[in-house]
């Protein structure tokens, strides 16, 4: 179950990564259209003999797509892919750096340039991904990219250093691009929030409806029976199992098929919805399994699902709580003018639980002779006389699981069994139908 999840993360990062790769290049694209297209702040024929931005987009515009390219054909993220994030603030900060050397000025032009909000940019564009790692490294990059800035103007000899923020901030003039340059990475930061916000919108609701699903998957199949399959590492398939020592229980109500001719079907799925809340009720409360209802007629097993070392006698003490429940309420419906009687037989073997059927339905289930031998035992109670059978060796594997009967119980010794080619040493459970 764990590979699984960490499967489904790892293809979900990729797509994140992939999504923040498309953003990032619409994103340098847009800056470096923008700077093309815009007025220049500063005086080529004065002396300016050197243009950053150009220079960067000549070198990063390339990185990128070819790291684009490695992206969209990794299986992956690799290591490798942290470079690729130092890069991105590497660039940032060579071009901040810069600025003071284009513009012939003191380093602390470029410790005021606006561009210092594209590392927020960056660190946001990292929120689509799934791992803090990522967001954690880029933060660091831009932090330790600052410090080295600040540390660069502490030693520009320069540089001249004030205490008083008003005189530092206080300034007259208006620059139409250094103002472009805040509203783009305000607009950037936001419609990257915004991805990212919709895209964990679009997880959430993807877990909750697989939340119902599974659900829903749990109350058809069983809890335990679907947490037993869907914690295996390899996908579901037909096929798939495992071989286990366990007890299965075959109940059917008699009588009832008779009645579906003579009753409204909404009384007849009322009883059975009562009869199928009695057994299940019993067998959840001794830790069996449902199978599978068909119709009249329950399988349960115990130990199937999962190992359980005692399951002979918990299927015992499940068997006789039915039966004492089932007979009261057969003597309670029977005032409503419904009479029906019911058969209980258990067997224990070694059993194969898995999944059965086509890849695209399949049936998680219980086979095995055990099972074939519940089915027979319950067809013999008729012939037995006894409401409850089980085989000697079921019965006395019980008792030394711990079990211990509070019904009567009677030897059937070399019973014959319609389907079985030897006689069977059978104890019947409970009062004999007379």
């Amino acid at each position: 179950m764990k590979s699984k999840i960490e499967r489904a993360l790892r293809e979900e990062e990729l797509k994140s990564e992939r999504m923040a790769m498309v953003i990032q290049l619409i994103l340098i694209t847009g800056l470096f259209l923008v700077y093309l297209f815009s007025p220049k702040g500063f005086d080529s024929t004065k002396g300016t003999w050197f243009e950053p931005v150009k220079f960067l987009f000549a070198v990063y515009l390339p990185i990128l797509c070819i790291r684009a390219i490695h992206t969209w054909q990794s299986k992956r993220i690799s290591v490798g892919h942290y470079i690729y994030l130092f890069i991105d603030i590497a660039a940032v900060t060579v071009l901040i750096f810069s600025y003071h050397i284009q513009y012939q000025r003191p380093f602390s032009l470029s410790l005021h340039a606006p561009t210092f909000l594209y590392y927020f940019v960056f660190i946001v564009l990292r929120c689509l991904s799934y791992d803090p790692l990522k967001v954690i490294s880029v933060g660091a990059f831009c932090a330790l990219a600052w410090m080295a800035m600040a540390f660069y103007g502490l030693s520009y000899s320069n540089l001249n250093r004030i205490h008083n923020f008003a005189d530092f901030v206080q300034s007259d003039s208006f620059i139409l691009g250094v103002e472009i340059d805040k509203i783009l990475s305000l607009i950037g930061v936001t419609g990257i929030c915004a991805g990212a916000v919709y895209r964990k919108r679009r997880l959430l609701e993807n877990f909750s409806q697989r939340n119902v699903y599974v659900t829903a998957m749990e109350r058809l199949v069983g809890r335990e029976a679907f947490k037993s399959m869907s914690e295996k590492n390899a996908d579901l398939a037909p096929g798939m199992g495992a071989k286990r020592n366990a007890a299965t229980m075959m109940v059917d109500l008699r009588g009832f098929s008779k009645l579906s001719y003579e009753m409204e079907p909404e009384r007849i799925v009322g009883y059975l919805g009562q009869y199928h809340k009695i057994v299940a009720t019993h067998v959840f409360k001794h830790g069996g399994s449902i199978d599978k209802y068909m119709g009249d007629g329950i399988l349960v097993h115990f130990g199937a699902v999962a190992e359980q070392g005692n399951f002979a006698a918990q299927a015992l003490r499940a068997t006789e709580d039915i039966y004492s429940e089932l007979n009261r309420w057969r003597d309670d419906v029977k005032n409503e003018g419904v009479i029906f009687d019911f058969g209980i037989a258990v067997s224990i073997g070694e059993v194969i639980f898995g999944a059965i059927g086509h890849e695209d339905r399949m049936e998680i289930t219980v086979i095995g002779e055990a099972v074939n031998l519940s089915a027979k035992l319950e067809k013999h109670t008729k012939v037995a006389k006894h409401r409850v059978v089980t085989t000697l060796k079921t019965f006395e594997t019980a008792r030394l699981h711990g079990y211990s009967p509070k019904l009567d119980y009677f030897s059937l010794p070399k019973s014959t069994v319609l389907g079985i080619p030897h006689s069977l040493d059978l104890v019947g459970i409970g009062d004999p139908i007379i």
